[in-house]
């Protein structure tokens, strides 16, 4: 086995926008810079827009004296935000969350879109371009219309890097204005546009400063410039270049020419800042638009600033399940003031309930109460919808169910299509939802059944869980210890395959507790866990049935720091749950998209280039000191390993290395 060796090094080495928000030679930013990026315009944006929302909502009106923007730029104002929320006992991770996926997803773009000229207005392509826009804007509404809220963030993330661009790739700076052009996001032509035969730019030396800044032919029409990855570049004569980075004096040559204002060192950096803080307006405003079009309380839900999070059972109702569905009941009665108590409780309670040939209806409710009257009504004979395999019921739950939640999927049998679990584990994915397989076995139930479900569990990252029915004071624990993991507990650490005997994790300084699952099938399992000097802990199980086993372990020393091993008598998966005074998050993406521009993320990861680690913190500080790894089965010949590092993330590069 390869850990893969970090290298620092550039991500983004020809940047065609606005910098996403890496600094040259993996130095970091932070917001309150000179020159802006995405990251920077976006983030400060989504503050704004916050502030805002907080004062509307509950009448917090201190936090706009506090918050300044200059150039697309502001300060680091996460944590003020974040006390604000926890004031008004709202979970500030909500809001990070969403952050992360708007301010990532237009980060994004360029890996997933480039070198599409229109999606960033280049090449004079602006009739495209505000299609391009308008049918992201169109999708953000269908996802928050169908309650897919993690899909409606990274969409607007999309469409925000685009009209972003236009901002810097046009000569719209040039041509005066300083407001957000009103017809870019309605869909509009955008005004007087160059045609194919006027002449935009006279030709100049890179190290004629003057004539490079001014070398727009047109005073009256829209143009933009032309971009290859290459140069020289091929455009039409007297069309404008893009153009990369100018140092006067001294620079002659093509990369000089163009009227990007990407950076301070772009052939029209001089106008920068204006380009910048055009597009922060920009940016709010169509924030503003959104929050117009859609109810004040989902646009809360779509920027995380409300305890969004739901509790799904997604139930098989069969007849001769019955005793299940009265163990659920009597369990799930048994929670209510242990649910009340939970740090965060969920949002919402839905359940979906289905059997071999029907799922249906789906209950969707906001009172714990009422969740417990929709499982004592269940009833085989009440299912509506026709199905000929059981991930139906389980897919329409996860559409409407909020991102991060945790999701109970009870079952004795195999689906008569497993090969329709392709888009419920892109549906888990997508929702970053944890679900649980918890599998009734049977005299009946047979290896391939298991083995399907177990599969199933560990490609969605959850566990599969032998359940005793008789047993409900053992169930009734691990509900709780689950709810109380995935809305009290901060992060998962790390989780195993099922069909291991032994691995390791790594834990850091900053760690001051772990909590252990350990699932088998076999319930005479051995678990050993030894810690980084070497010694076999002697572990006493806070809770045990004949296939399950969960620890809470206490780190409190230097000598816990470091790689823990641990050791399984059979085949076993192991979860392990993680506080921590550090606040930060690691995502893996891959560059595949469809349609719509959704990031699919499939781990682990087989054949695949472009892979990309998005580590973000709540604190630039933090970033900084956060060290990944990437374990391959074998080296790959050409390819390395890349770190990039930004404002409040860290991202790191797996793919075809080109110098």
């Amino acid at each position: 086995m390869l850990i893969a060796v970090i290298d620092i090094g550039m991500l983004f080495s020809n940047v065609t926008c606005f910098k996403t928000g890496v600094k040259f030679f993996g130095q970091p930013t932070s917001l309150d810079i000179t020159e802006s990026n995405h990251y920077v315009i976006t983030t400060c944006a989504l503050y704004r827009i916050a502030i805002t929302y907080l004062q509307h909502v509950h009448d917090h009106n201190d936090l706009d004296a506090k918050f300044q923007a200059a150039g697309g730029n502001c300060g680091d104002f996460h944590m003020i935000i974040a006390r604000e929320l926890e004031e008004l006992d709202i979970n500030p991770i909500f809001f990070r969350l969403a952050r992360e996926e708007i301010a990532l997803a237009n980060i994004m773009t360029d890996l997933i879109y480039d070198p599409v000229s229109y999606t960033h207005f280049d090449n004079e392509e602006f009739e495209n371009g505000v299609k391009f826009v308008t049918m992201l804007s169109q999708a953000v509404q269908s996802s928050m219309a169908r309650l897919e809220w993690t899909q409606a963030r990274m969409v607007f993330g999309f469409m925000l890097h685009s009209m972003q661009d236009f901002y810097s790739h046009s000569n719209w700076i040039e041509l005066g204005m300083r407001e957000p052009n009103k017809d870019l996001t309605a869909g509009r032509r955008l005004g007087s546009v160059a045609d194919e035969n006027t002449k935009t730019c006279k030709t100049c030396l890179g190290s004629d400063e003057d004539c490079v800044r001014n070398n727009l032919r047109v005073d009256n029409y829209l143009t933009s410039g032309y971009f290859a990855h290459f140069y020289p570049v091929k455009k039409p004569p007297g069309k404008c270049h893009h153009g990369y980075l100018c140092y006067f004096p001294g620079d002659n040559n093509e990369y000089c020419e163009g009227i990007s204002k990407d950076r301070l060192h772009a052939p029209h950096g001089h106008l920068h800042q204006e380009a910048a803080s055009v597009a922060y307006n920009a940016t709010v405003k169509v924030l503003n638009e959104l929050w117009t079009s859609t109810s004040t309380n989902a646009f809360g839900r779509f920027l995380g600033l409300t305890n969004a999070s739901s509790l799904v059972f997604v139930i098989d109702v069969s007849n001769r399940l019955q005793s299940l569905v009265d163990m659920i009941e009597v369990v799930t009665s048994k929670l209510v003031d242990s649910v009340t108590d939970l740090p965060n409780n969920p949002t919402n309670y839905i359940v979906s309930p289905f059997n071999g040939s029907h799922w249906g209806p789906l209950h969707v409710v906001t009172k714990f109460s009422d969740f417990l009257d929709v499982i004592e009504a269940l009833n085989e004979d009440e299912l509506q919808q026709s199905s000929d395999h059981y991930y139906d019921a389980l897919n329409e739950a996860l559409k409407v169910c909020e991102s991060q939640s945790l999701v109970f999927f009870f079952t004795d049998a195999p689906s008569n299509k497993p090969c329709s679990q392709g888009p419920t584990r892109a549906l888990a994915r997508l929702k970053q939802a944890n679900i649980d397989v918890l599998f009734v076995n049977t005299s009946k139930s047979d290896t391939h059944t298991i083995n399907e479900l177990t599969h199933f569990a560990d490609s969605i990252g959850g566990l599969f869980i032998n359940m005793n029915i008789t047993q409900r004071t053992m169930n009734q624990e691990f509900i709780y210890r689950r709810l109380e993991e995935a809305f009290g507990y901060e992060c998962i650490l790390f989780k195993s395959m099922a069909d291991h005997h032994s691995g390791t994790f790594m834990i850091d300084r900053t760690t001051t507790s772990l909590r252990i699952n350990v699932v088998s099938s076999s319930p005479s399992l051995i678990f050993r866990l030894i810690d980084p000097v070497g010694s076999t802990l002697r572990l006493t199980p806070s809770l045990e049935s004949n296939y399950l086993q969960m620890f809470t372990i206490d780190v409190t020393n230097k000598s816990d720091i470091g790689q823990w091993n641990y050791q399984c008598s059979e085949y076993c998966a192991i979860e392990v749950n993680v506080k921590s005074e550090f606040r930060c998050r690691t995502q893996l993406y891959a560059q595949l998209s469809n349609d719509l521009g959704e990031i699919v993320a499939t781990p682990p990861l087989f054949n695949q280039t472009g892979a990309i680690t998005i580590t973000t913190c709540d604190k630039s500080s933090e970033a900084l000191k956060v060290t990944g790894q990437i374990v391959a089965r074998q080296n790959v010949p050409g390819q390395t390993m890349r770190s990039v590092y930004g404002p409040y993330y860290r991202a790191q590069y797996y793919g075809p290395y080109c110098a």
